[in-house]
């Protein structure tokens, strides 16, 4: 049986929470949709976002959805794959990992996802 006062917890999980705000600031200030944005905006945003926990291989995006979430990514690594080609026929695989962000493009443009994302 152990024990933990209820001020030291406390302490402990709200000096937790701050690491977490913090970290989250880091990333949304390397985005550029919000490089400017004040510090009363950008802690709104960082309020409102949510951990999404999927397993690999779980397709986060699929062509043709309709889009209505922009994703940063904390922690792991995902592929973009699947994707409309430009009038080259080009279409680049990407690999994005930790503080690249994606889905913000057709959230701007309010069309259809153009590729299809998938959690490695």
């Amino acid at each position: 049986l152990w024990r933990l006062d209820h001020i030291t917890c406390r302490n402990i999980l709200a000096s937790d929470q701050l690491a977490q705000d913090k970290k989250r600031l880091e990333i949304l200030q390397k985005v550029p949709y919000f490089m400017d944005l004040d510090d009363k905006s950008m802690s709104t945003i960082r309020d409102s976002l949510r951990t999404e926990k999927q397993k690999k291989g779980t397709c986060i995006i699929t062509k043709g959805d309709i889009p209505d979430k922009f994703y940063i990514i904390s922690l792991g690594r995902v592929k973009v794959h699947g994707g409309t080609t430009n009038d080259k026929g080009d279409f680049r695989e990407q690999i994005l990992s930790a503080g690249f962000y994606f889905g913000d493009l057709t959230i701007i443009s309010n069309q259809s996802r153009d590729s299809n994302v998938t959690l490695l």
